[in-house]
Formats: structure tokens, sequence, C-alpha cells
């Protein structure tokens, strides 16, 4: 089964696509991104931007920066060059991120979004689905077919009444609406919510 990668054209944007040309026909070339989802934050980060909000307008600052041991600031003097830290989280292709083996463990927390592919992936293997290659998305697809004969509309539904996990059905993406007992899951979560997902997909 081809994997639907994200894309970007010089000329019409970001696209999705199997295959790395324009649905625009254009003869440009495409360049392979991996995009970072909207709004994955943590109700921790979220409080603290709130705080840092909040000390800015009561010190009448336009903004402030917080930064944690192993990260960095902007300055002037560097002239915005981002300096390297071998211990930051990175993102994009697991490929390209050599000698990265995130596997946090309940209650840790989980930090980008590889690593929130990793720990949903790794977790599927103790249940029925089939976990299918997964690259350049926040979305997991896997096949039930050793769960249900059902259609992947009718699995979706059953499965969000079943065991309160929504899935999404793969058909409605496909042109001819052909059936191939593939759902897919946005892992984009906490890593409780992630945990939990697993724990209730794995007793299926």
């Amino acid at each position: 089964m081809a994997v639907v990668h994200d894309y970007k054209c010089s000329v019409h944007g970001f696209f999705e696509s199997h295959e790395p040309f324009c649905p625009h026909g254009c003869e440009l070339e495409v360049q392979m991104v991996f995009l970072q989802p909207v709004g994955v934050k943590s109700d921790r980060t979220k409080g603290a931007d709130r705080t840092l909000q909040n000390l800015a307008n009561d010190f009448k600052m336009t903004d402030i920066k917080s930064a944690r041991e192993g990260d960095h600031q902007n300055h002037a003097l560097l002239q915005n060059k981002q300096q390297n830290n071998d211990f930051a989280v990175k993102w994009g292709n697991p490929k390209d991120i050599a000698g990265f083996n995130l596997r946090p463990v309940r209650d840790e927390p989980v930090q980008g979004l590889a690593s929130m592919r990793n720990l949903f992936y790794e977790g599927l293997a103790a249940s029925k689905f089939e976990a299918l290659p997964c690259e350049g998305t926040y979305f997991q697809t896997v096949s039930f077919q050793q769960i249900s004969p059902q259609n992947d509309v009718e699995f979706a539904r059953w499965l969000t009444i079943k065991a309160g996990v929504a899935a999404i059905p793969v058909s409605v993406f496909n042109k001819d609406q052909k059936d191939r007992k593939h759902v897919r899951f946005c892992f984009a979560k906490t890593d409780k919510t992630l945990f939990e997902a697993l724990e209730r997909l794995c007793n299926l």
C-alpha cells in the first residue's frame, strides 16, 4: 500500500499525495515536508504561556520568552542562528534522526511527534491490529481484518461506541471508495491519552 506524504510545490503550496507530483499538473520539482500538527500543546505548556503573557503585561513588555536548560533563545549577537543540541528532541523523518530511541514509560511525558508515533506504534504490537507504514503524518493507519468483518465505516462507528476510541475510515479518502479494512488514528495526543487508548485497543 502506498503511503500518503506531505509535499510542497513552490507555486501551489502544500498538498498530500502518494506520489511527488503537483496535483495542478505543473512540472516543477516538489519537496517532501514533515508538517507539525497545529495546536499540539499540553495544559502545562498553555498555562506557562499564560503566565509569561501576564508577566509581560505587568511589566509593560511586548513579549517574554522562557528557556529551559538545553534550550536556546535567538539573540542579535548570535544573528539568530540556532545552536545544535544533541540532547534536544528532534522532529522529522526518523531515518534522519539516528541514535534517538525515545521510549517513555507510563506517567512519563511524551515529547515530540516522532516519540508519540513510536509509543503508539509499539503499543499496537500487543493488539490484533496490524500497524501499517506511517511517515510524514500524525496519523497511524492500521488494518482491522483480524478483529471484525465490518467495512471500515461501520467498524469506526462500532469502535467509538465499544471502546470509546475514535478512528477515521480510510475508504472515505479513496477515489473509488474501496474498503480495504483500514482505519487511522491520530497520535498527536498527550501521553495519558495514548496509554489509555492503547489499553482499550489491546482489550478488543
